[in-house]
């Protein structure tokens, strides 16, 4: 057989150095953009930016009670609880504390553990079952809410059920994750899980693991003496015992540089009315101008005057400008992704955001934004993630104004928040002293024209925090 050659054109889509970035900084909300842009420009002395105070950039304090809206026009009153954008940061240099507004990119625990579970082989549903997980881990560290509890809230949040034995796989992985320690149900798992991670097979490594898994409650109450006794130790070996022990870090999520205070939020949106019409921008804080070093090109073209002497120096500066140019693109196509997708948001829950009232939000989707905007799922699931919207009628996660679908007795779609409000207007109005049971509220909600099990009754119960009839009938 004859050899032939030719040429074949193939068509590869490759994820651009500016995609990457984009994708990354979509991530990052208002309270830490500062931050994100002061540390690139730590790495890169020939990127600048002009900034100019726009007004006072509006920040409310979690303390602060925040209303929702029911179908009768009254409040649904919670309490705020946010992921924390203040850190306290003490400096090494005079040990005295200084307070930040946005908490460092670099020392989020959650995006630190988001980026390791990217980089695992796990599929596209186990990853979604991750991101709620790491969702629930505290601030210490800690995962201390049941599989059951966590599969409640993929419930609400998705629609559908959890493969529990997958959930139990994912909680597995982030346990190995770094910090070690981190996915501990408490303080006894958080060490043994640390324990594990050190190498070797040391006599005093092997007797820490013996006093952390059996002697626990001795070790907790620190009666040293009953140890030694039980574990017939000198006291010298118990000393190098316990030495190892204090090595071990109890809360893996609390960094070096200091600790989230949930204490106030940052809105990435001000959404507002005017004149009947809904109308929003970003939260710009400054007007921003992002641009590359003159003097670094100066220097560029300077240099490139005499390729063959500096050419060291040539590559380094055309990569540092390079570098600078990217992130340039890469900033101004997450301003004008944030304001596409938000426009898209809102035109689809206009109704909802011209009143507030939860029974005018639609069911909406991912997917929904995706066939206005064209962003993949990926893109806006990061966009809305840990984003706020400040509305005329309170503050909002972004992702609130995404709803999950239920279809009622005339076979059209409605939002699961609308269930839930009217659920909540049945409860204000049931007799206190004979309450509604699960059974009782699922076929009033069928009369109303939602047709769902007991079970998921339960579930909705749950969620808004509402004890069962006999404890409700108690208070």
């Amino acid at each position: 057989m004859a050899l032939q050659q030719g040429t074949k054109l193939l068509l590869k889509q490759r994820f651009a150095p500016v995609q990457r970035l984009c994708s990354e900084l979509l991530e990052v909300p208002l309270a830490d953009l500062d931050n994100r842009i002061e540390a690139e420009q730590e790495q890169n002395p020939y990127l600048e930016q002009e900034i100019e105070l726009v007004e006072t950039p509006i920040q409310f304090e979690t303390t602060e009670k925040i209303g929702r809206r029911t179908d009768k026009g009254e409040f649904f009153d919670y309490w705020f609880q946010d992921d924390g954008d203040q850190i306290y940061r003490v400096s090494k240099q005079d040990d005295t504390t200084e307070k930040e507004y946005g908490s460092s990119f670099s020392v989020s625990l959650s995006e630190e553990l988001l980026e390791q579970l990217r980089l695992t082989n796990v599929d596209q549903y186990e990853y979604s079952l991750g991101e709620m997980v790491i969702g629930n881990i505290d601030e210490k560290g800690y995962l201390q809410r049941s599989v059951d509890a966590i599969a409640d809230d993929y419930f609400f949040d998705k629609g559908e059920e959890v493969n529990i034995e997958k959930l139990h796989k994912v909680i597995r992985i982030i346990r190995t994750f770094e910090p070690a320690g981190v996915g501990a149900r408490d303080l006894q798992d958080c060490l043994m899980l640390q324990l594990e991670r050190i190498d070797g097979d040391s006599e005093e490594l092997t007797l820490a693991k013996e006093v952390i898994d059996k002697y626990w409650d001795l070790f907790f109450k620190k009666n040293t003496i009953q140890i030694e006794k039980k574990m017939n130790l000198n006291q010298e070996t118990f000393e190098r015992i316990l030495n190892l022990i204090h090595t071990l870090n109890p809360y893996p999520g609390h960094s070096e540089e200091g600790m989230a205070d949930n204490s106030s939020i940052l809105p990435d949106f001000k959404v507002w009315l005017s004149d009947g019409v809904v109308k929003f921008n970003l939260n710009r804080q400054y007007k921003r101008s992002l641009k590359v070093s003159k003097e670094g090109v100066r220097m560029l073209e300077k240099f490139q005057k005499d390729p063959d002497k500096h050419e060291e120096t040539i590559n380094f500066l055309k990569n540092k400008i390079e570098a600078a140019n990217i992130f340039i693109e890469a900033f101004n196509q997450r301003e004008s992704t944030l304001e596409r997708i938000m426009k898209a948001i809102i035109d689809l829950q206009y109704d909802y955001f011209i009143s507030g009232d939860l029974a005018k939000l639609k069911p909406m989707k991912y997917e929904d934004i995706k066939n206005v905007t064209g962003y993949t799922e990926s893109t806006i699931s990061r966009m809305a993630n840990d984003k706020y919207a400040q509305t005329h009628f309170g503050t909002f996660k972004l992702k609130d104004f995404f709803s999950n679908t239920l279809t009622n007795s005339d076979g059209e779609e409605v939002s699961s928040e609308a269930v839930r409000n009217c659920m909540l207007s049945i409860l204000d109005s049931e007799d206190k002293a004979k309450p509604y049971t699960d059974e009782q509220l699922a076929e009033l909600l069928k009369e109303k024209g939602f047709p769902i099990s007991r079970r998921t009754v339960a579930k909705y119960r749950d969620k808004l925090g509402i004890e069962t009839a006999s404890k409700r009938k108690n208070i």
